[in-house]
């Protein structure tokens, strides 16, 4: 199976901080996500290129939390398209990757659903379903 690279994610302590000392896109969406408990900006390279998913814990519980204070963030996962929850599922059982958790909508994502997953290569992936054709 073959997905296309949506964006990848970014964790960091403050966003608007990160944005003043990098070599950004441009910001095309900039939401709070209450499942993530998180500020979520997403980056527009160009249409050749994947987008950058900025995250900012804005809690200590919320998902990021952790891996920002164990990491003091960074690279946090690569997002893929999917057409449809099915073919995340089908995916996650051949490669045998654990699910952590979804489907859920993803504001920051025009509220489309997304799966996370943990592969055996020991990587977080995210899968937005695009158009679910279940």
């Amino acid at each position: 199976m073959q997905f296309r690279l949506n964006h990848i994610g970014i964790v960091v302590a403050d966003i608007d901080r990160y944005l003043k000392h990098s070599l950004s896109g441009t910001v095309y969406s900039d939401v709070v996500d209450p499942i993530q408990d998180a500020r979520i900006v997403l980056l527009d390279h160009s249409k050749n290129q994947p987008d950058t998913e900025l995250i900012q814990p804005l809690s200590i519980t919320a998902t990021t939390a952790g891996f920002l204070k164990r990491a003091g963030g960074g690279y946090h996962h690569l997002c893929y398209e999917a057409g449809s929850v099915d073919a995340v599922e089908s995916f996650f059982k051949a490669s045998r990757t654990k699910l952590i958790y979804g489907p859920v909508t993803a504001p920051a994502l025009a509220d489309n659903e997304v799966i996370f997953g943990y592969t055996p290569n020991r990587e977080i992936i995210e899968f937005v379903v695009i158009n679910d054709q279940r």
